[in-house]
């Protein structure tokens, strides 16, 4: 028998914060002599300095994934991992375009069993030369961005475990001496710190876009295939029977929603082209390699620092008419230059009043015109819809293996709705319904659908000023 008197039972746990939204982490993959890692394994950058340092190359130079992982943390970049793909040296000739997509496959493979959120594979270029032939687990070696394309949507739709991937064109200089354009550079450190000439800036658009120029375009790859390939629109509405970039599954045919539409693989990745410069320790020590002792700053497309830099912004925000620090320009587009290129759905830089800043976080996604377009063209609102993903699948998991009854499935309604609607306080969507199916053959099963709809929270991109005068 208990004494007559007050009893005190206090809560614990209540104070628990929730992890944050998919979409801060970045996995950047690439490769280096260094020994110190174990190939295609994860490993978190918690002091930049000394990552930076283990994966250089066994000479102490620098590597194309300690350059990256510089690149990305000047960015901004708190949370980091790296995936050391192959034990070589990326900028060997040895280590040939059919190499990488190898050794990238390998690592995409893994990290299907890991969690990823943005992911950007250094040193690989959407206009990379050089793929041949067939894979027997990829099927045909074609073009790097649709290989993370690829991956980024296998992973999210096959894993539920939500990603995007950030890659970048061959800069400026490199791919000048690959086409053999005028006056281009030959030697490696004049390519890597020698400023683009105004001349090759204007035909490394004509490049991008695949616009008539003087020069021979031999290595042309976007517009001959992939990428590039059936941009504009059939008519009205109709997406081009050219179209090649549509997202493919884990047996290589074209994958399809749940209502038939074939699911557009460019929408999962941003495609970075910058005519940019940027600095650092690395920068420094890879010119005195060179003897280029009068630069301190380099080459860059920017996509290193584009994935890191994304990474910090809420999942709602845009990159759009953001700084990125660190990262500066080489040569000034003109407006018209920027225009075409962001027409063919890559990310690039102008000057604005504010800075040098991103022009439009846009996706690799098909946009052909207003009406003939997909609708995660811009990058926000495929973050968006990730972050929802993931709000609705961590509400729901906990149900899994609890009796599939009525009390339940209230229960992971009423769960759902929850963190829908926290998500919409926090101004990530501006309205959203969902409906939760389990019918009694369904239950047998072991099965429960959420049908969810949202309304994103779209971005500003465009403000337009209507001035009238008047006499008084």
């Amino acid at each position: 028998m208990a004494l007559p008197g007050i009893a005190a039972v206090i809560a614990d746990g209540r104070l628990r914060i929730s992890p944050e939204l998919s979409g801060n982490k970045v996995t950047i993959l690439g490769t280096s002599t260094a020994t110190g890692l174990t190939l295609l394994e994860p490993y978190s950058v918690t002091n930049g300095k000394l990552a930076i340092a283990a994966l250089e190359h066994v000479s102490g130079d620098p590597s194309e994934l300690s350059l990256a992982v510089e690149e990305c943390l000047m960015s901004g970049c708190q949370n980091l991992e790296v995936v050391q793909i192959a034990r070589t040296s990326g900028e060997l000739a040895a280590f040939t375009a059919n190499s990488r997509w190898d050794a990238l496959l390998g690592a995409y493979s893994a990290l299907r069993a890991h969690e990823v959120e943005i992911v950007h594979p250094a040193a690989t270029y959407i206009d990379e030369t050089g793929l041949t032939g067939t894979d027997a687990d990829s099927g045909t070696r074609d073009n790097f961005a649709k290989q993370l394309a690829d991956f980024c949507h296998r992973s999210t739709v096959g894993d539920a475990n939500t990603c995007i991937g950030v890659i970048g064109t061959k800069p400026i200089n490199f791919i000048a001496a690959a086409e053999s354009w005028t006056d281009a550079y030959s030697d490696t450190g004049d390519l890597l710190f020698e400023i683009p000439s105004r001349a090759h800036l204007n035909e490394w658009v004509y490049h991008l876009t695949g616009s008539a120029s003087g020069e021979d375009h031999s290595a042309e790859v976007l517009t001959s295939s992939g990428f590039l390939a059936g941009s504009d629109e059939e008519s009205t509405g109709i997406v081009s029977v050219s179209y090649d970039f549509w997202a493919r599954d884990d047996a290589e045919t074209i994958d399809t929603d749940q209502f038939g539409t074939k699911v557009d693989g460019g929408g999962y990745i941003s495609v970075v082209a910058g005519a940019c410069r940027r600095a650092g320790p690395s920068v420094t020590k890879l010119a005195a390699k060179y003897g280029e002792t009068s630069f301190v700053t380099m080459n860059t497309n920017a996509a290193a620092a584009y994935a890191g830099f994304i990474s910090t912004l809420a999942t709602m925000d845009g990159t759009t008419n953001k700084s990125i620090p660190g990262i500066f320009r080489a040569r000034e587009l003109t407006r018209a230059q920027a225009v075409s290129i962001l027409d063919d759905r890559f990310v690039t830089f102008l000057t604005r009043p504010k800075g040098y800043v991103v022009v439009k976080g846009v996706t690799g996604a098909y946009n052909a015109s207003d009406f003939t377009r997909s609708d995660f063209v811009m990058l926000s609102t495929r973050r968006i819809t990730n972050a929802c993903l993931d709000l609705v699948a961590r509400a729901a998991e906990p149900f899994i293996g609890l009796p599939n009854d009525e009390v339940h499935r209230n229960a992971m309604t009423s769960a759902v709705d929850t963190a829908l609607n926290r998500y919409l306080k926090e101004g990530g969507i501006q309205r959203y319904s969902f409906k939760l199916e389990s019918t009694p053959d369904m239950q047998v099963l072991g099965n429960v659908n959420i049908y969810l709809t949202i309304v994103p929270a779209f971005e500003i991109t465009n403000i337009t000023v209507y001035i009238t005068l008047a006499r008084e």
